[in-house]
């Protein structure tokens, strides 16, 4: 049985046996109530608060509603948009203009989902708009075993885990501390992120095409948004680290880490310890 209540910005929700919403948690046979302010129109979408935990980590009660998320596979809103996109072209023609993004994150009540999520787990809500004034279609999207739901024209599809699309990228955290040897058929790279900041974070890298070859050394910067400058110049996004011919892409993940996104396809990769950045390429 469920039922739920919404009085003054504060939002209950009881479920048998599960820990679901934002104001308390049901175990079998005890009931624990938290008076925590929500948002007067949360409606189950945690996506908000997933935005601004990543922005400031320090609530204790958000990283615990959000630690199984984050220690998914796709833990990213990025990660879930990638996946979607692929799977979306997996299934349809693709029109030029379309483009995904996502429009929710749902954390699972009850059972009835069939393979594409079980109760507790977190379901990414992905629309795939076209320029984007029309939706295309939907994509919901299991972030702990990447199974999907696609729905379109005519469609309702429930493809098993891998069955469309390639899906085959991985998502990887890291932090300052952490260096990157990266692997391509154009040669090595080792990179490191030495400080983020506001949906952006600066790194340095190296790169030889082979043992004959120098060493190319070199700085960049990498984010999410369009911004302007204190100047008034418009900085542009830009999601990708570049490092000689190698380049991946990255997301936000906080003032502490950043999440980077890797083809086993078509790049070779580990994350080492800091003495890596000046002996990998060596």
């Amino acid at each position: 049985m469920r039922l739920s209540a919404n009085h003054h910005a504060t939002h209950f929700i009881f479920v048998d046996g599960l820990d679901v919403g934002c104001g308390l948690r049901v175990g079998k046979g005890e009931t624990k109530i938290y008076f925590r302010p929500g948002v007067s129109t949360y409606e189950g979408n945690s996506l908000e608060q997933f935005r601004a935990f990543i922005h400031d980590t320090s609530s204790e009660y958000a990283k615990t509603w959000f630690g199984l998320l984050l220690e998914s596979q796709l833990p990213t809103e990025r990660a879930a948009e990638i996946l979607a996109y692929e799977r979306w072209i997996g299934a349809n023609d693709l029109l030029a203009e379309e483009s995904a993004q996502v429009s929710g994150l749902f954390r699972v009540g009850r059972r009835g989902m069939g393979d594409l999520a079980r109760p507790g787990e977190w379901i990414w809500e992905v629309r795939i708009t076209d320029m984007p004034f029309s939706l295309s279609g939907l994509v919901w999207v299991n972030a702990h075993t990447r199974a999907v739901r696609i729905f379109g024209p005519g469609m309702d599809i429930s493809p098993r885990i891998g069955s469309l699309g390639k899906s085959d990228f991985k998502v990887t955290k890291v932090t300052t501390n952490d260096v990157l040897v990266v692997k391509t058929g154009t040669g090595r790279a080792v990179v490191q992120f030495t400080d983020f900041g506001e949906h952006s974070a600066n790194y340095r890298w190296q790169f030889r095409a082979n043992e004959s070859n120098k060493i190319e050394t070199g700085t960049g910067q990498v984010i999410t948004k369009h911004r302007v400058l204190p100047s008034g110049k418009l900085q542009s996004a830009n999601k990708f680290v570049e490092s000689g011919r190698i380049r991946f892409e990255w997301s936000y993940g906080g003032r502490e880490v950043a999440y980077v996104y890797f083809y086993p396809a078509e790049h070779e990769f580990s994350k080492e310890g800091m003495e890596a950045f000046d002996k990998a390429l060596r």
